[in-house]
């Protein structure tokens, strides 16, 4: 199987005070629906802040929004946060304009990919992906893992 990692910023990069500027405003909307002492003060369920923390990123409202609070409010207390989409090459094109724009705001987010996409993996597959599961299960392509027939 062949994966693709690539870090791109299609966006370009803004020029550094227009990031700081946009942050500003990133933090400004965020503190004008929830309480800034709250922001702040969250921290993840994670025993070393030194530790490997990755957010996962589709390009949908959540977890922009999600990647966005991540950026502003955990990267300076967590500085191995990292960002990750994985490209199933059957998204949208809204989707990866939103990634643009994200990180256009300084964010750099790793996309995966895998050569042939998501739809050429099931052709491949003849109509299944491949599961870790299956293979564990030692169950052959006509089993059904949830039910013994």
């Amino acid at each position: 199987m062949s994966i693709i990692a690539t870090d791109r910023n299609t966006a370009g990069t803004a020029h550094p005070n227009d990031t700081a500027e946009m942050i500003v405003a990133v933090k400004a909307l965020f503190e004008e629906h929830a309480d800034r002492d709250v922001l702040e003060s969250y921290r993840l369920p994670v025993a070393d802040v030194r530790a490997r923390v990755v957010v996962g990123v589709s390009g949908g409202a959540d977890s922009s929004v999600l990647a966005l609070f991540a950026a502003v409010y955990l990267k300076p207390v967590y500085p191995n946060l990292e960002f990750l989409f994985t490209d199933t090459k059957a998204e949208p094109e809204s989707c990866y304009e939103t990634l643009d724009k994200i990180e256009a705001l300084g964010m750099n987010i790793t996309r995966v990919e895998h050569k042939k996409g998501l739809f050429g993996m099931i052709e491949q597959y003849n109509g299944y992906l491949p599961s870790t599961l299956s293979s564990l299960l030692r169950v052959n392509s006509r089993s059904r893992c949830c039910s013994s027939t």
